[in-house]
């Protein structure tokens, strides 16, 4: 059974591989290996096979989400978007649960502090 996770990744591997070349070869600040075409298909590739899963796959998947909007393959808006269609409702309940611990935390720092 294919996990939701397995399907993001798979879409973000074919968002990958349908991106014009030019949003890999533009220079940006971000030059190491892990921001590279190759290093994002081996990370939704590791996700797609189930070697990397639950909280880790989550993590991953922000991250190649992030390197496509820097490299203008997607935006953030899009992600978002399309990551609720296949998370749906539950997901966005288990979002409100965990909303009163944050604010808790929140509500302990603080305000004159810059950090």
């Amino acid at each position: 059974m294919t996990t939701k996770e397995q399907t993001i990744a798979d879409q973000l591997f074919h968002l990958i591989n349908n991106s014009p070349e030019s949003c890999w070869t533009y220079p940006t600040f971000f030059e190491s290996k892990e921001v590279q075409e190759n290093h994002m298909i081996w990370m939704v590739d590791q996700i797609q096979k189930g070697k990397i899963t639950g909280e880790k796959a989550h993590r991953w998947i922000g991250f190649v989400q992030g390197v496509l909007v820097s490299r203008g393959v997607t935006s953030v808006d899009q992600e978002a978007n399309r990551v609720r269609g296949i998370l749906g409702k539950e997901w966005l309940k288990s979002l409100d649960k965990e909303e009163p611990a944050v604010n808790e935390e929140l509500s302990k720092l603080d305000p004159k502090s810059y950090y």
